[in-house]
């Protein structure tokens, strides 16, 4: 195989960066790129398939995709220790080397093949009654993007309360009385139908505490009758998204789950301004996940609804 350029980017695949100098593991040490330097692992490998040197069969398999990988950018050898326990890959690189040297090499494409940047995110936080499921909603934003993280839409809204009070303690917390709700407030039906509508545009939902404020807005849509449309759309929680990378000591676990604060600290060293407004909140959650895209992390935690 013809020796390649230095001009390549280093991109992710799985859980390894790859670069011109070697690779490193993401759970160990995380390296800020700008997003549109990274390849997801399903681009290389229909990159890989697309170029003919294995058969879809056999670039299917993980170790093959990887080894050409690694082999396209001269990656040295030996290689570290818990990699080569993992894959036996002494043994296969060679053997793949040697099968592909007289190949041209695999020259990493500068954008991702896949129709996955052509995604919406909608981004979204709610202000409630209380922290139980049957708390009402009190305040809802949203932001809805593209995939170059241009704003497409962003909405806030106080919901005029209807048969409910809120209590003290969480007017503490965010600030919103009843007097404002009441002066200041929009109809339930009407706020709801909007966010419906900002729903069928988004491929993905992304909220802190996705878990809660999910069921916040089902309940809410269930007393109002519209029918909320889910269907085919992905969810991630940025809270089980970046335990691992936040890393702050629990009793009961290895690590508590972070607040937004928590992880807004963590990837600015700066606490969050106007916590718990909705508005506010949802502008950190935006933020911290075009971030964490720097730091390689996929979204693993989606889940269809």
């Amino acid at each position: 195989m013809k020796k390649t350029n230095n001009s390549k980017l280093p991109f992710i695949f799985g859980n390894w960066i790859v670069k011109e100098d070697g690779i490193q593991h993401l759970k160990k040490d995380y390296y800020h790129f700008d997003k549109t330097r990274l390849i997801k692992e399903k681009d290389w490998m229909e990159y890989i398939a697309s170029k003919g040197i294995f058969s879809k069969k056999d670039v299917n398999s993980f170790n093959v995709a990887f080894l050409l990988a690694l082999i396209s950018y001269n990656a040295p050898i030996p290689f570290p220790h818990e990699i080569a326990n993992s894959f036996n890959i002494q043994r296969d690189f060679l053997e793949i080397r040697e099968k592909t040297k007289d190949k041209e090499p695999i020259v990493l494409p500068k954008e991702p093949t896949s129709s996955i940047k052509k995604k919406k995110y909608l981004f979204f936080d709610t202000e409630t009654t209380g922290l139980n499921k049957n708390a009402r909603l009190v305040q809802i934003a949203w932001i809805l993007c593209d995939h170059n993280q241009n704003e497409i839409e962003k909405q806030c809204f106080i919901i005029k309360p209807d048969n409910f009070l809120i209590p003290k303690e969480s007017i503490q917390i965010h600030g919103i009385s009843n007097e404002d709700a009441q002066t200041s407030g929009f109809n339930l039906k009407d706020v709801l139908e909007k966010f419906n509508t900002s729903i069928s545009k988004t491929d993905y939902i992304i909220a802190h505490n996705l878990s809660f404020d999910e069921e916040i807005i089902k309940n809410e849509f269930k007393k109002t009758a519209i029918n909320l449309n889910l269907k085919n759309k992905k969810r991630i929680c940025t809270k089980i998204m970046t335990t691992q990378l936040c890393a702050i000591p629990s009793i009961k676990h290895t690590f508590k789950w972070p607040t937004l604060s928590e992880l807004h600290i963590k990837l600015f060293n700066e606490d969050l301004n106007d916590a718990h407004s909705a508005l506010s909140d949802t502008l950190a959650l935006m933020k911290c996940y075009w971030e964490l895209e720097k730091y390689g992390l996929s979204p693993r935690n989606h889940l269809d609804i």
